[in-house]
This record gives C-alpha cells, sequence and structure tokens, in this order.
C-alpha cells in the first residue's frame, strides 16, 4: 500500500503540482470548513450514484460518478500526506521546504504509518480522507 501510494503521489506531483500546491492553501486555510465539505462528499456521493442507477439514462453518470469518487477517496490521503510533508519540511529541512516530492514521500509515509495503528489507524485515515476530499472539493468549487 505505501508503495502504492507514492507512486500515485509522484504522478501527481508530476502531473499536477500547481493545483496540489494550490489545494493545500485550501486546505490549511479553511480547515473546518474543508472537513465539513469532506464529509459530505463522502456521504453523498454514493448516495446520488444510487439515485441515478433507478433510472435508465442515469446509470453511466452513475458509474463515472462512483468512478472519480473512488479515484478521489484514493487521492485524498496522498493529498493529505503532501500538506504534512511541506508542514515538516518547513520546520526542519529548509532547503527542501518548496520540494513536493519530497514533501509527498514523507507526508505519505507518515499517514501511511498513522493509519496502520491499532486502535486510532481508522480514526486517522478517515480524517486524513475526510480533509483531502474536502479540500479538492473547494479547490474544484473555486476553479468553475
Amino acid at each position: 500500500a505505501l508503495f502504492s501510494s507514492l507512486v500515485v503521489g509522484m504522478v501527481i506531483v508530476s502531473l499536477w503540482g500547481r493545483q496540489v500546491k494550490e489545494v493545500s492553501k485550501i486546505m490549511l486555510a479553511k480547515a473546518g470548513v474543508t472537513f465539513g465539505w469532506g464529509g459530505l462528499v463522502l456521504l453523498l456521493s454514493p448516495i446520488i450514484a444510487i439515485l441515478l442507477m433507478f433510472t435508465l439514462i442515469g446509470i453511466p453518470l452513475a458509474l463515472m460518478l462512483l468512478a472519480i469518487w473512488m479515484i478521489a477517496l484514493y487521492a485524498s490521503q496522498i493529498l493529505t500526506g503532501i500538506l504534512i510533508g511541506q508542514a515538516l519540511l518547513k520546520r526542519a529541512w529548509t532547503k527542501k521546504q518548496d520540494s513536493l516530492i519530497w514533501a509527498m514521500i514523507i507526508g505519505v509515509i507518515i499517514v501511511t504509518f498513522l493509519a496502520s495503528l491499532p486502535f486510532l489507524g481508522w480514526l486517522f485515515s478517515l480524517l486524513a480522507t475526510l480533509w483531502g476530499l474536502g479540500g479538492m472539493w473547494l479547490y474544484v468549487r473555486r476553479e468553475k
């Protein structure tokens, strides 16, 4: 899981570095709002997809919504890891503080470790997912 996240994180940072920086800024500036929107996206997306599946015309849209939702779920923890990595780099390794690759590597390792802790790992994983989902949602809404 760690290596998969690192590979996906490398692709995300390589292709969408500027957007990742913007999402990180949003996640820090509006932390409370970000968690709330993340919760709504997490809960409402599958419900909307199920409702769309009741109509024959809505089935393709429902399948696309579910695919995007699953991709966003996976990417959300990586984005949270990048944010954590950026914060740590600013404090501990000022030479590399602008490097998204190093921030992603350090942050994804930390998120993966914290998510694998017994008893509390699920909670940290949920919070990381909510924060990342909310950041992506607010970024997409702002870009309209």
